[in-house]
């Protein structure tokens, strides 16, 4: 059978030749990433005007994955059971060398933001996220934004940004996402219908469902543990019946 590294090795080359992916070239303008602000129009948020100068704002960034459209080939694949590629999946240290953010680009955006005063706190192993942490001023600056201070029902006072996040061109093809300030995601609310009765999940489940939420693209996903099965109970034989006289 061939190997899997010749079906990844198929996948990519049907990528290619679908035509290469356009690149930001180095310099280009800035891209600007909507959807980071917007706090205004929630109902549990309460503005308190503008962030000071100083106030220490937890800043996330993303980083872009390398060869995004095999990526998307590829577990595309992996969830066809057409494809010799079904639930062939990679192993964490195989997923990385190919498609995680080198170790050159990691270096390159880490040290971005320690040029623009913006403190990194911690690094992933997988080189794809960074967390850091700097002054407002300094978040503003280099991101073109505004923060503000908001009061947040049930979560008190957080910091969130005003206006959408700008990539400075430096990271531009580098970092895919920013994120800057403290503000809680609302969570669904959500109620079993009166005739749906209680539902019994038992710790194995909960167990499933966290390994399934820890997946990315079904690609770290692990096959659960099949539930041990008791034995059999014996049955008890019939007495045997008294022979005719």
């Amino acid at each position: 059978m061939t190997s899997l590294r010749s079906y990844i090795g198929a996948v990519v080359a049907a990528a290619l030749a679908a035509g290469p992916l356009a690149a930001l070239p180095a310099g280009a303008a800035v891209a600007v990433r909507p959807g980071a602000s917007g706090f205004a129009t929630r109902a549990d948020v309460r503005d308190l005007g503008r962030a000071p100068a100083t106030t220490g704002v937890p800043v996330v960034a993303t980083l872009a994955y390398r060869h995004p459209a095999e990526l998307v080939q590829l577990v595309a694949a992996q969830a066809d059971p057409r494809s010799p590629l079904f639930r062939r999946y990679l192993s964490g240290a195989q997923f990385d060398a190919y498609f995680a953010p080198s170790p050159q680009d990691y270096a390159r955006a880490v040290a971005a933001l320690e040029r623009a005063g913006i403190r990194v706190v911690a690094t992933s192993s997988n080189r794809t996220v960074v967390d850091a942490v700097a002054p407002a001023s300094a978040v503003e600056k280099y991101f073109t934004t505004e923060l503000h201070r908001v009061l947040q029902t049930g979560a008190g006072t957080r910091t969130a940004s005003a206006k959408p996040l700008v990539i400075p061109a430096e990271l531009g093809g580098l970092v895919a996402t920013v994120t800057a300030g403290d503000l809680l995601v609302a969570r669904p609310s959500y109620r079993l219908a009166p005739s749906a009765g209680r539902r019994v999940v038992d710790a194995r489940t909960v167990a499933v469902r966290r390994s399934a939420a820890s997946c990315l693209f079904g690609i770290f996903c692990p096959s659960p543990t099949p539930a041990p099965t008791a034995p059999p109970t014996p049955r008890p034989s019939a007495a045997p019946s008294a022979a005719p006289s």
